[in-house]
Parts: C-alpha cells; sequence; structure tokens
C-alpha cells in the first residue's frame, strides 16, 4: 500500500482545472450544471484523486482505460494529457490502446488512437518550445517505435 500524497501533482490538477486545459470545460459544466461542477472539484479531485491507495500514475492509467473501453473521447483528451503529467509514457498509452481493442472493440481503440495523435502532436509542439529555448534539442516522436527520443519525457 502506498502512503503519502504527491503534493506537485494535486498542485497540477488544481492548475488544470482553474488556469490550463479544464479550463473551457469546467465553465461549461458550471454554467451548465453547477453542482456536477462543485462534485467534481470536490469529490473526484479534491477526495477520490487524493486517496493514497494508487499513485496518480496509476490512477491515470485506469481512468484512460476506462474512458477507452465506454468510448468516452470527450473526457479522453484532458486525461491523456494528465497521464502523460503523471508520468505515462506515449508509448505505455499507445500500448493501453492496442491492448484494449481486443478487450473493449476496434473501434473503441481507433477512436482513443485519433484522440491520442492529437494529445501527442500538442505535447510535441509544446516540448518543441519548452526545451529548444532551455535545452536546444527538441525530443521526437518516433512512430515506428511510438517512443520519444533521445530521452523517455
Amino acid at each position: 500500500m502506498r502512503t503519502g500524497l504527491n503534493v506537485e501533482f494535486l498542485g497540477a490538477i488544481l492548475a488544470m482545472v482553474s488556469l490550463g486545459s479544464w479550463a473551457a470545460d469546467v465553465n461549461d459544466l458550471t454554467s451548465a450544471a453547477p453542482a456536477l461542477e462543485k462534485y467534481t472539484q470536490e469529490r473526484l479531485l479534491g477526495e477520490v484523486w487524493k486517496r493514497p491507495q494508487l499513485s496518480a500514475r496509476d490512477r491515470s492509467i485506469t481512468t484512460v482505460a476506462a474512458l477507452i473501453a465506454r468510448n468516452q473521447v470527450n473526457e479522453l483528451p484532458r486525461y491523456l494529457r494528465l497521464a502523460l503529467d503523471s508520468g505515462v509514457k506515449p508509448a505505455e498509452l499507445s500500448e493501453i490502446i492496442t491492448h484494449l481493442a481486443f478487450y473493449s472493440g476496434w473501434a473503441n481503440a481507433t477512436a482513443a488512437a485519433a484522440v491520442a495523435k492529437d494529445v501527442f502532436a500538442e505535447r510535441k509542439s509544446t516540448q518543441r518550445r519548452s526545451c529548444s529555448s532551455t535545452f536546444g534539442s527538441v525530443p521526437t516522436f518516433h512512430r515506428a517505435t511510438e517512443a520519444w527520443s533521445p530521452s523517455a519525457l
């Protein structure tokens, strides 16, 4: 059993919810269903994601797998981003999608692959901007090996 909280990860979640990739969704949710937004903030992000029995990485993998299995492509981009931020590698997400094709259906997996492609491209663009100014080199995603190089992100 894991103990302790990953405070940095929780801070990243809260930043995404209030400022980043979830901002538009939170605004839409607040205007359409304020109580649902409140439960999302307090229960899901405030309690469930803080439970120490699973790491943020494990919760991300589990959540992404559930979304793929249920073909919930509207929710998938934010959770793919969250998984990447939690340390799940693009190659691992690709393998999860491929593995789930046999359990949840080819259509679910191909829909998830299309979403993942966009998220990976977005992340690559973001990495290019931050890495080129900081390190002078840009990690490259290799489609054949489904991996980032020169080092894992």
